[in-house]
């Protein structure tokens, strides 16, 4: 993502942009789909998560909703069927790619404005650092035993 809110892509062949698109706010991160390339998700300074297909960038191909802040970082799980994100809000959100709304939210009482996030690589645990210097493990799905 750029300074002026724009998101371009760029074939490194050729060193020239193959497109570039406008966004009404600043995005912080983004993060592919591993296992559908061409589908991408940026974390936007709107609360929201925007999925682009980037052979038609004229409109977000989903809207993902819930946040109250700032979406700060985001990562798909390896099997690309949902993906983490966590904002300034001080929680933590699980999208499947399809819906519109999270299915988990993880927050904690002490817990701060959540920096980075990440999926483990076998995706049944996320990593999640925080404004309050801590480290945190959170399973996947909640309701499965360890």
């Amino acid at each position: 993502t750029c300074s002026d809110r724009s998101f371009v892509l760029y074939d490194l062949r050729g060193h020239v942009p193959v497109a570039k698109l406008v966004l009404e706010n600043t995005s912080n991160s983004l993060s592919w789909n591993p296992m559908e390339p061409f589908m991408i998700t940026l974390a936007n300074e709107n609360t929201r998560c925007l999925t682009f297909d980037v052979r038609n960038l004229k409109s977000a191909y989903m809207v993902h909703e819930g946040f109250t802040s700032a979406v700060i970082d985001i990562d798909y799980s390896p099997t690309g069927k949902e993906f983490v994100a966590g904002s300034y809000d001080n929680s933590i959100r699980i999208f499947g790619n399809d819906r519109i709304r999270s299915r988990e939210i993880y927050t904690a009482q002490r817990m701060h404005k959540i920096l980075c996030i990440q999926f483990s690589g076998d995706s049944h645990y996320i990593l999640s650092g925080s404004d309050d210097m801590n480290i945190r493990l959170w399973k996947s799905i909640a309701w499965k035993p360890l």
